[in-house]
């Protein structure tokens, strides 16, 4: 599955209410994921897409995307920011390997449009590997 560095993240977050302006992005989203780069990962990270589910929940300004709900390998979940459209994480994520897991350090940036899309990039790094990809897709 192409989500193996995606499952590279921060903190889990939990839904609430937002304030006034804030755009509403929670939901559950219908998601293609793209590595479209895997650099010194020594084969282990295909290039490929595949296409999943992807819950989001939000509290305020702060969006969690709920990766580990659909990679058992990615131990948690990015809870980043959103500005306007604009969603940022910056930061660590644990996933699941042979030895028990590993922290990738990385971002996902990108952006959410008030009729439902969602259109992010993502980077992250461990150990020489690096990781580049998408997550682009619709809310139900």
């Amino acid at each position: 599955m192409g989500i193996s560095l995606l499952a590279c993240a921060g903190d889990g977050g939990s839904g609430g209410p937002s304030g006034p302006g804030t755009l509403q992005v929670a939901g559950t989203y219908d998601v293609v994921f793209s590595t479209t780069r895997a650099e010194g990962c020594q084969g282990q990270v295909p290039i490929g897409s595949t296409q999943g589910t992807l819950r989001v929940s939000q509290s305020g300004s702060a969006v969690t995307l709920h990766l580990s709900e659909i990679d058992e390998g990615v131990r948690t979940d990015p809870t980043g920011e959103l500005r306007g459209s604009v969603f940022t994480y910056s930061g660590p994520v644990t996933i699941a390997n042979e030895e028990g897991s590993i922290t990738a350090q990385g971002s996902i940036t990108g952006t959410f449009d008030r009729d439902g899309g969602m259109d992010l990039a993502f980077e992250f790094s461990a150990l020489g590997c690096t990781i580049e990809g998408t997550i682009v897709g619709d809310r139900r």
